[in-house]
């Protein structure tokens, strides 16, 4: 039996973002590859060509960084995103536009809320942890 290599094509990207909560800097990297072969085809059942095995491996990546919440690790844990209309006119009327809005993952409460002490339920689920560790 035969041993075949195909062509390796690597792509990487590295995102930088600030986070919504805290405003700390922070990255994200991925690095993607495929191969060159008989069976990676494409629409059309032809073998796709080594600028289109590289294209492929491009938006793959374009997808992974627009998916990358803008929640650094730290804040990621106690923190998600929600979706919300937004109202920003003077009068108080919604505008229509959706933002994604931060909100504790534990008592549902908004960023800017009184968060310095940390939720109760982040407490209490902090102890249950360290109880079941002993």
């Amino acid at each position: 039996m035969g041993f075949y290599t195909f062509e390796k094509i690597k792509r990487n990207r590295k995102v930088y973002r600030q986070c919504v909560v805290c405003g700390r800097n922070f990255q994200k990297s991925k690095t993607v590859t495929h191969t060159v072969n008989p069976f990676n085809r494409n629409e059309r059942g032809e073998v796709r060509s080594r600028g289109e095995v590289s294209d492929c491996a491009q938006v793959e990546l374009d997808a992974w960084a627009r998916s990358i919440p803008p929640l650094c690790g730290h804040c990621h844990e106690k923190w998600e995103l929600v979706p919300e209309i937004v109202t920003t006119d003077g009068f108080g009327h919604p505008n229509g536009v959706l933002h994604d809005v931060p909100v504790c993952r534990f008592c549902r409460a908004r960023s800017g809320h009184p968060h310095a002490e940390g939720c109760e339920a982040l407490k209490e689920k902090e102890e249950t942890m360290t109880l079941s560790k002993e």
